[in-house]
């Protein structure tokens, strides 16, 4: 049973995560075609590693001999990383959506999905957020526009319950920790 459950929700984390980054891509390229392409190259592509395999004409995996495990195969095991990519692409695509149309629907959207990526894979929720503000003042300087600081204010007030939890857990209770060991992928 636990079997079947899983694979029915690795089944909708893909197709999920397909989806997104593939109304994402359509939206920013303006083309389908490319936008099924980038899908293509997100999940079978990875970082090009099997070009050189290709090119010396190996037999295996060239990106597995170098570097343990490629990044293709995280995608397809049940891991936080799948539905944190449908999450951020979604966000993603809502951000877009929000910066052409100006709809407070979008905006809300965007900072739903954004701070819903923390629970999911918050290292790459720090880097959204961190690359968030530094897109901001950058907008703000070039543009004079403030925007993008609206998305990051929303995120930030929806982050503040989340932050707030762990905080509190972390004084009631047992520790919650983010900490970088070295294993086999890092």
């Amino acid at each position: 049973m636990q079997i079947v459950f899983g694979a029915c929700l690795f089944a909708l984390f893909l197709v999920l995560s397909m989806l997104s980054v593939f109304c994402f891509s359509r939206n920013w390229l303006r083309s389908g075609y490319f936008g099924a392409l980038v899908v293509f190259l997100v999940f079978f592509g990875a970082d090009f590693s099997f070009i050189p395999g290709l090119l010396l004409g190996e037999k295996g995996d060239w990106s597995l001999r170098y570097f343990s495990a490629p990044a293709v195969i995280t995608l397809f095991f049940i891991n936080p990383i799948l539905p944190g990519l449908g999450v951020l692409f979604a966000g993603l695509f809502c951000l877009d959506c929000y910066v052409r149309e100006r709809s407070r629907a979008w905006l809300f959207l965007a900072a739903l999905l954004f701070v819903a990526l923390i629970e999911v894979k918050m290292l790459i929720a720090m880097q959204l957020m961190c690359s968030l503000a530094l897109a901001a003042v950058v907008y703000l300087i070039i543009f004079s526009n403030a925007d993008l600081f609206k998305i990051g204010g929303c995120t930030a007030l929806g982050a503040i319950p989340l932050v707030c939890w762990v905080l509190l857990k972390n004084r009631s209770s047992a520790q919650i920790v983010t900490k970088f060991e070295p294993w086999l992928y890092v």
